[in-house]
């Protein structure tokens, strides 16, 4: 933060390197095109269209020119779920509340199945075992729901123009989303708001440190509403 000077005033401007969020690091593009090509390595993608490059290479930029909401949407489904991950109960509520379980291409079973497949870890990092889904998990489901919907149905001719309906029809007009960019640049990245966290610092450092560990490093959504109750703070929507 610094003062800009022009005549006999002087106002005070934002500067980020200089705030209580120096540390935090920006959705920029090229970040964001990192986090995706490690989630497509992560994914099993590839082997879900029985290695066809091609339409693998088409896939990943349909995905990536949907990375930016889909990310936020997970976003969203996690923090409500078993954050950082979404759990497989949420999941199947979530799909049908996206109108897509049927009973002729997509049943519960066969949503199972999928679910299932999408879950087997092949980089060790993960037990198979899991039945949550990882961000890169979720790209990966999304890609194999949308085969199994459109293109199995022969409603799209290919699996990119399959993923480009399932957002479209079923996914975006069903799903909240939590854009934490928009968030931070518009409610957080201020002079008074700096100047308040700065100043309540130490206090906030040691809430925070009541609710994590070295082994859990965030707070849930049910330790925050318990603190907002315990503060007598009135949120409406809790």
């Amino acid at each position: 933060m610094h003062a800009v000077k022009g005549g006999d005033d002087q106002e005070e401007v934002f500067i980020k390197d200089r705030s209580v969020f120096r540390d935090y690091r920006d959705d920029t593009k090229p970040f964001l095109k990192k986090c995706f090509d490690q989630d497509i390595i992560y994914s099993k993608i590839l082997r879900a269209v029985k290695g066809d490059v091609e339409i693998f290479e088409d896939i990943q930029l349909v995905l990536f020119k949907h990375y930016v909401k889909l990310n936020n949407i997970f976003l969203f489904y996690i923090g409500t779920s078993s954050y950082p991950t979404i759990g497989m109960n949420d999941f199947t509520s979530w799909a049908r509340h996206c109108n897509m379980v049927d009973e002729k291409w997509l049943n519960l079973a066969a949503l199972d199945r999928i679910l299932i497949t999408t879950n087997v870890a092949l980089h060790g990092l993960i037990s198979s075992a899991e039945r949550d889904l990882n961000r890169y998990e979720f790209l990966e489901i999304i890609v194999r729901l949308a085969t199994a919907l459109y293109k199995e149905s022969k409603v799209c001719d290919s699996i990119p123009e399959a993923i480009i309906k399932l957002l479209n029809d079923n996914i975006y007009p069903n799903s909240k989303e939590m854009n934490g960019e928009h968030f931070r640049r518009f409610h957080c990245y201020n002079v008074k708001v700096n100047e308040i966290l700065k100043k309540n610092e130490g206090v906030l450092r040691k809430i925070y440190d009541l609710y994590t560990h070295s082994k859990k490093k965030f707070v849930t959504l049910a330790e925050c509403r318990e603190l907002i109750r315990n503060a007598g703070i009135n949120v409406s929507d809790m």
